[in-house]
């Protein structure tokens, strides 16, 4: 199955800043990594860069993914600094707590997000 994939860089854009892949946990309905809510994050980082906003910026919101053979609602918070991406989620659950606790390893498996992805700006340590 073909994933979609980031565009192409915009040689007149400022690259967004490097990410490694801090998190990610398969989905527990396809028992594989969401490359479709992945190539999401990195288009959202990529608009984030090329906006020029302050330090501080963040943006969150959700979306109907459709790029398997199980259609879900992911949820997702973006910053220059961080990504995160939650699979099967209820859009009108609390971002910011759902953040809280992946950060803390406290998702449960069972009733949580079907997916996790989060990425965080620069190398890991």
């Amino acid at each position: 199955m073909d994933h979609p994939r980031p565009p192409a860089a915009n040689p007149f854009l400022p690259p967004p800043q490097r990410h490694q892949l801090h998190l990610c946990r398969d989905c527990r309905h396809t028992g594989r990594p969401c490359l479709a809510g992945l190539a999401l994050l990195e288009r959202l980082r990529a608009a984030i860069a090329a906006s020029g906003a302050e330090e501080g910026f963040e943006i969150s919101g959700s979306a109907r993914l459709e790029s398997c053979d199980r259609p879900c609602t992911v949820v997702w918070q973006v910053s220059a600094g961080a990504a995160w991406l939650f699979g099967d989620a209820d859009p009108a659950g609390d971002i910011g707590e759902m953040v809280a606790q992946a950060g803390h390893g406290d998702l449960p498996r069972e009733g949580g997000p079907a997916a996790v992805i989060a990425t965080r700006a620069g190398a890991i340590q």
